[in-house]
């Protein structure tokens, strides 16, 4: 974090780096700037480093706060409008450094993980690491999710889901001709809304790339949460 704020810094690490495959990812600066951390991805990817990836773990503040660091959810959000092919773990979906302390050992973890395709192999990821550094702590569990949700989102035609303020915003496929449409899968999202519409709501957006479908849930308080409420949706 103290490192985004610096551009020599981060040219330095750029340099360093320069056309490797590893993951790389980037955290927010401390101050919520921004220009700063947009700046700071920029520097790396003209590095030729382009498996890149964001980490939001809130700013600094002087106000009271229930939160260490104050999270400026509406910064992450128009981050990701910006950047919406870049992967970006909240604050609190990773490894601890007090589970796993060797940073390149999180990293390699991180870059096996992403590679992970069915649930099987994720229950053997997840076994292997409890082998190997004991229990998973609640931070890795639900990185673990993450992983599950990102499998069931693209399996109900949703694009990208925003998570604030404990509502989860879901975007369906851009493409308003697409088969997604006409298909069980769709039919059954719109039926569990019609059944439960204190839960979930769908409505559409004027956005910049035209008009968008989105899916609403109220009361997501976690990745766990919000994994539970889509598989009630799609298997009701």
């Amino acid at each position: 974090a103290r490192s985004t704020v610096s551009p020599f810094i981060i040219q330095e690490i750029a340099d360093a780096l320069n056309g490797t495959d590893k993951i790389v990812l980037v955290k927010n600066p401390v101050n919520p700037d921004l220009a700063l951390w947009m700046g700071g991805l920029e520097r790396l990817y003209s590095a030729n480093i382009k498996k890149l990836g964001v980490i939001h773990r809130g700013f600094s503040t002087y106000d009271k706060s229930k939160y260490r660091n104050n999270p400026e959810w509406q910064i992450a959000v128009e981050f990701q409008n910006k950047f919406p092919d870049i992967p970006l773990i909240y604050f609190e979906i990773l490894f601890p450094d007090d589970y796993i302390n060797i940073v390149n050992e999180r990293l390699v973890l991180y870059n096996e993980l992403s590679a992970i395709k069915d649930e099987e192999t994720l229950m053997q990821f997840q076994k292997n690491l409890e082998d190997r550094f004991g229990k998973i702590p609640p931070e890795g569990e639900e990185l673990l999710s993450t992983l599950r949700l990102k499998w069931l989102a693209s399996k109900m035609g949703l694009e990208r889901l925003i998570i604030k303020n404990k509502k989860c915003v879901g975007y369906f496929l851009s493409d308003q001709q697409s088969d997604f449409y006409q298909s069980p899968v769709f039919n059954q999202i719109l039926l569990g809304v019609q059944k439960q519409p204190k839960k979930y709501s769908m409505k559409e957006k004027q956005t910049r790339n035209g008009l968008r479908l989105l899916l609403v849930l109220d009361q997501v308080h976690t990745v766990e949460r919000l994994l539970e409420q889509l598989n009630n949706l799609v298997s009701n």
